[in-house]
């Protein structure tokens, strides 16, 4: 006979054993069977986009990962990176896939080893909030004068439409600093011209960008630095009066007569008339 309490406890075993059995069911069908990719990081810099993530603890030694994308602005479909398909390694380059830059993203990877496949995990990413590189520029001198020339990336008019600044800072050797701004809005080369500095003085430009509507802008750019030339008419007159110094040197030899031998002038003294 089964008294009511040893009833109860069975129904409770009956249930919780059927929990169990519906837990390992869920895992199976949505692939929990193995452990899913860790740390999922999406790295962007100027347009390029690379998707980073970790072995799990515990993963099989036969790990393999799949890689997709969606236009999350467009709400299409999930497309497969076929580059990042049945990789080994935990990182994937999905630049080729970003056709606009001021579209949203989303991106996910997929642990699979054998027929088991794990849950996927999901980031979401916008390209043109990435990280921008220090600007590359080229100096010229003149001597009172610097000339800046940035050097644009195309890239960076896909990503801001809207333009990009770029400040310009000029340093003298007694560190101060002058501040200029540069508003580029084509994809052409950018210049800007540094007046009324000191001839013979050493200066060094450095540069950083930002994008128009950007929340980050760059890095400074590692200094480059020269020395001013003397000024025109400085060198004209250090030519001209070593020219000059030059032709009075020689114009002094011209007019000295020449002296005559020690014997000679003896031969002159004692000669006979006849």
């Amino acid at each position: 006979m089964t008294t009511p309490l040893q009833t109860t406890e069975m129904d409770i075993g009956k249930k919780t054993l059927i929990f169990v059995h519906l837990v390992l069911y869920m895992n199976c069908v949505s692939g929990g069977e193995v452990p899913e990719p860790k740390d999922l990081v999406v790295d962007i810099t100027e347009g390029e986009v690379v998707v980073h993530w970790d072995k799990p603890v515990g993963a099989p030694s036969d790990t393999q990962y799949n890689v997709q994308i969606l236009n999350y602005s467009d709400k299409g479909q999930w497309t497969a990176v076929h580059s990042c398909t049945g990789i080994t390694y935990q990182y994937c380059d999905i630049s080729s896939l970003i056709y606009d830059y001021r579209k949203t993203y989303r991106v996910r990877v997929q642990l699979v080893a054998g027929d088991a496949e794990s849950a996927w995990v999901k980031k979401i990413l916008t390209p043109n909030d990435g990280k921008l590189l220090p600007p590359s520029f080229t100096l010229w001198a003149t001597s009172s004068t610097i000339a800046v020339k940035v050097h644009q990336k195309p890239i960076l008019k896909k990503l801001f439409p809207y333009g990009v600044t770029y400040t310009i800072y000029l340093e003298d050797r007694d560190n101060k600093t002058t501040t200029a701004y540069l508003n580029a809005e084509t994809e052409e080369d950018q210049k800007k011209t540094f007046s009324s500095l000191h001839w013979g003085r050493k200066y060094c430009v450095s540069i950083k960008v930002e994008g128009k509507g950007a929340a980050d802008d760059s890095k400074v750019s590692p200094q480059q630095c020269l020395q001013l030339p003397e000024q025109e008419w400085f060198i004209l007159a250090v030519v001209s009066l070593s020219t000059l110094g030059v032709l009075a040197f020689v114009a002094i030899i011209v007019m000295i007569p020449p002296m005559l031998p020690e014997t000679s002038r003896e031969n002159t003294c004692c000669t006979e008339v006849p």
